[in-house]
């Protein structure tokens, strides 16, 4: 697999016993995550097996799924219902004025 890092491309391989980067044999994903970025890491995750992307990451491209446009409210807003009220509410107590 291949991970860039600051501008730095890093091929790691699978062998028995680990996976080597750069000539050496490291036991996990996690420790050569720790030497390339002397931090620690969650391997699989900072070589993109895994969720939780960030700009940090490898980043996989993924299918563009085109969405449904936001379909049109179906209830009036509660200015327009309150003013409608408002408004009858007027007229029926012109009504029963004498």
């Amino acid at each position: 697999m291949v991970r860039e890092h600051k501008g730095s491309l890093h091929e790691v391989m699978v062998v028995p016993g680990g996976f080597s980067w750069r000539d050496k044999t490291y036991p996990s994903l996690s420790a050569i995550a720790l030497a390339i970025t002397g931090t620690s890491w969650n391997g699989p995750r900072f070589f993109g097996l895994r969720g939780g992307k960030s700009d940090t990451e490898a980043t996989v491209a993924e299918p563009s799924v085109e969405k449904d446009p936001p379909r049109p409210s179906t209830r009036g807003s509660v200015r327009s219902i309150g003013a409608a009220t408002a408004g009858r509410a007027a007229r029926a107590s012109e009504e029963l004025r004498p």
